[in-house]
């Protein structure tokens, strides 16, 4: 019994945590991502899709998504050298949030 009430608080506690699911044009192609909302905080962002340079857009996307989470901003600074890749990530994360 009681385990079963442990797995039952444990599906609502991850039931709380919306996952959204967005996507936009980064520097060569389509940026996926998925967010993870709590109580309309921004708990964390997850790159599912991602064409871009890796060897210039991953530091530029890990800055970007640690930026946006500190904040709980999208009106944070592109990393220089990946304007594109910044702003299609920021654009992303306003697309699943929209949803």
């Amino acid at each position: 019994m009681k385990k079963t009430i442990l797995l039952f608080l444990l599906v609502s506690l991850v039931a709380l945590a919306n996952i959204k699911l967005g996507t936009a044009s980064g520097y060569k192609d389509t940026i996926k991502v998925k967010v993870e909302v709590d109580n309309n905080i921004i708990k964390n962002i997850t790159v599912v899709e991602l064409n871009d340079t890796k060897r210039i857009a991953l530091p530029a996307i890990n800055q970007t998504i640690s930026a946006i989470i500190s904040t709980q901003s999208l009106e944070v600074d592109n990393v220089a050298g990946a304007t594109y890749t910044c702003n299609g990530l920021k654009n992303a994360v306003k697309d699943a949030l929209n949803k």
